[in-house]
């Protein structure tokens, strides 16, 4: 096949191509005083807009200049796709009126034909020529509308914007940085630095505890009992050393063959004598066991 007749199919198939897939078109022109809206590109809303609404649709897109007295209108029935429904492109083509000093609808007259709209969020890869600022995806829900003096107040804070990224199939709002976010991060460190020492010490504590109490049940049962008691005389008839008492009252005197009181007892007699084997047993009177043994005559 010629040269020739390749020319035509070419051209055939560049005309069919949609214009989507490699072009962004607008003509609105934004006013010096919103540059504040532009992204890091020098890009105006509408343009970031136009890059966005491409991959809404297959096919050729255009924002166009809006003329006095007009707005931008929401997605159709048929054209009211995640991508259209997003609160990132309703923030960026009201912006791209109100840059033309236009006015722009509310965001329920914006989504009145969305069923699942993409709230803070732009579910299509973004185009790899545009960036879109952090102010395209603050909350336009609850009040119902795009604020432009909060849009500028964001955009003051130069927060990171959303790019393109491989693999990802949907971009939300990016996370802030700056000294806002390093305050955060470090008071979040010191927090977790001083809530793990609290924590340790109060573990140490209760160990220090538990083996204080455990030592203490183990110790002798007092001081007074680790030394041996104070002598008592009346201990032996209290039965305290388990030997025989002796006679109270009856101080002892030395055999005295002129004193019949010194003399031993009468053979037979008895006495009382208390068993210290077995503290449970009341005294019994028994036969002394030396009574056989001792005839009870003075000794010379």
């Amino acid at each position: 096949m010629s040269s020739r007749s390749l020319l035509p199919a070419f051209l055939l198939s560049l005309l069919l191509r949609p214009l989507a897939a490699w072009a962004q078109n607008t003509n609105a022109t934004c006013s010096s005083t919103y540059d504040w809206a532009d992204n890091s590109r020098g890009q105006s809303p509408c343009v970031v807009a136009s890059y966005l609404q491409g991959t809404c649709v297959t096919g050729a897109f255009n924002i166009r200049a809006l003329p006095p007295g007009s707005h931008y209108s929401g997605p159709s029935v048929s054209g009211a796709n995640s991508c259209y429904c997003s609160t990132v492109l309703y923030s960026l083509v009201s912006a791209c009126g109100d840059c033309q000093g236009r006015t722009f609808i509310g965001w329920i007259d914006w989504s009145l034909n969305c069923t699942r709209p993409d709230i803070s969020k732009f579910s299509n890869n973004i185009p790899a020529l545009t960036a879109v600022p952090s102010w395209a995806y603050l909350d336009v829900v609850t009040p119902d509308t795009y604020n432009p003096v909060l849009a500028q107040s964001e955009a003051r804070l130069q927060r990171p914007e959303s790019t393109r990224s491989a693999g990802s199939t949907g971009t939300g709002r990016p996370a802030p940085t700056g000294d806002s976010g390093s305050s955060t991060n470090v008071g979040a460190i010191a927090g977790g630095v001083v809530g793990g020492v609290v924590g340790l010490g109060l573990i140490v504590g209760l160990i220090v505890w538990l083996v204080l109490r455990r030592r203490r049940s183990q110790a002798a049962p007092s001081i007074q009992y680790a030394s041996a008691p104070p002598h008592d005389p009346d201990m032996h008839q209290k039965g305290v050393y388990g030997s025989e008492p002796s006679t109270a009252g009856s101080p002892f005197r030395p055999y005295d063959p002129s004193d019949p009181s010194t003399f031993p007892a009468t053979p037979g007699a008895t006495s009382t004598y208390t068993d210290y084997n077995d503290g449970y047993r009341p005294n019994s009177t028994v036969n002394h066991p030396y009574s056989n043994r001792y005839t009870g005559a003075p000794e010379i």
